[in-house]
């Protein structure tokens, strides 16, 4: 992923890949939730071992704060990011805050 760009809806992705994924018939996706504020080194080993692997990152809620850290890391981390996938979805689950801040340069 060469440029991280944030949508409203919960994407992170470029656009170029956004565009790139809109036109593959197939795909892999990975699933993660419920990290729950746990250690972010193993989302981000997670990402790390599987995210060149898949399309999709989807991150189902409860511990966003944990995936947005994750992105916050990759931004000034330019081997992570090169790993991130081509896109990450992720939503706020029951147990997420009403908001959560990721800052992007």
């Amino acid at each position: 992923m060469n440029k991280l760009t944030f949508f409203r809806d919960g994407l992170v992705s470029s656009i170029e890949d956004l565009e790139m994924l809109a036109q593959k018939k197939t795909g892999k996706i990975l699933v993660m939730s419920d990290s729950h504020g746990m250690d972010t080194d193993i989302i981000s080993e997670v990402v790390e071992v599987f995210g060149q692997d898949v399309d999709v990152m989807l991150f189902c809620g409860d511990g966003i704060s944990d995936i947005g850290e994750v992105i916050q890391e990759a931004l000034a981390n330019e081997k992570l990011q090169e790993k991130l996938p081509k896109l990450i979805a992720f939503v706020r689950g029951n147990n997420d805050p009403g908001s959560y801040v990721i800052s992007a340069p």
